[in-house]
Parts: C-alpha cells; structure tokens; sequence
C-alpha cells in the first residue's frame, strides 16, 4: 500500500505533475482535455481544451452521459448527466436588470468584436447561446455580426 502511494508521488515531486508524458512512462493512449503546464511533453495537437466542444475531436458525445463508473455501496451508485442544469437566469437577470442602455450596448459590442474573428458556424452557435439569455442580446448580436 505504501508504494502504490509513494511510487507516483516520487514522480511528481521530481518530474512534474506531467511526469506521465514522459515517453517512457506514457501510457499508449492519451485522450482527455488536459495539457500544457509545467513539464509537458505533448499537448495533444489541436484538440480544444474543453468539452462540449463543436469538434469533439475524442468522440465524447457518442458515448453515454454516465459521468463516472459505477462502485459498490449496498447496491449500485452511478452518477448521471440530467440535462436539465439552470444555466440562463442569472445572466438573463443580468442583462435585463442590472444593465443599463449603455452597459449593455458596450457588451454586446465587445462580444461581437471578440465573435468577428470566429467562423460563421462558432458565430451562429455563440449567438443562439446568448439567445438563451435574452431574445434582445441575440437580435443585437445578430445585427452586430450580419448574421441576419
């Protein structure tokens, strides 16, 4: 017990918390979001580091929503995505209430400026995004990137 605890350890405190990137301890396959840091030996190329992502360069989407294996209590436990996660309404308050006129025209001009440079499809999804958040920002936005 003790090694399968110091045995990693050790290597963390000498090569870095990317100590599995090193080829020789590098297991065959490497397939998750994270990368870069200190001591990183590959990066993955150009796979975003985040999920969903419009990509989905590792294929996370066609596999099902279970977020962890299953263990064993007094029967089994799993953990599952719902879906149906209130994500809106704090910044649909925002926008709508605490904003003024011009605090809300100057974020929708700094989003479309940051949006400008996105391609055509990122545009569209970014937008219908913010149109969860309010029907208004999304007309604004639209209009601000020719989308219309």
């Amino acid at each position: 017990q003790g090694r399968l605890f110091s045995y990693p350890d050790s290597q963390r405190h000498r090569l870095g918390p990317n100590f599995l990137q090193i080829p020789v301890n590098c297991p065959l396959h490497i397939r998750n979001y994270q990368r870069d840091g200190a001591m990183s030996y590959s990066n993955q190329g150009d796979n975003p580091v985040y999920h969903p992502n419009s990509l989905d360069s590792f294929n996370i989407s066609q596999k099902a929503a279970k977020l962890s294996p299953s263990y064993f209590t007094y029967g089994y436990v799993d953990k599952y995505d719902v879906g149906d996660e209130d994500n809106f309404s704090q910044a649909t308050d925002f926008y709508e209430k605490t904003l003024d006129e011009a605090a809300r025209t100057n974020l929708i001009e700094n989003l479309a400026s940051s949006l400008s440079t996105a391609s055509g499809y990122l545009q569209r999804r970014a937008v219908d995004m913010f149109g969860n958040v309010s029907k208004d920002m999304k007309a604004r936005l639209e209009t601000k990137l020719g989308l219309q």
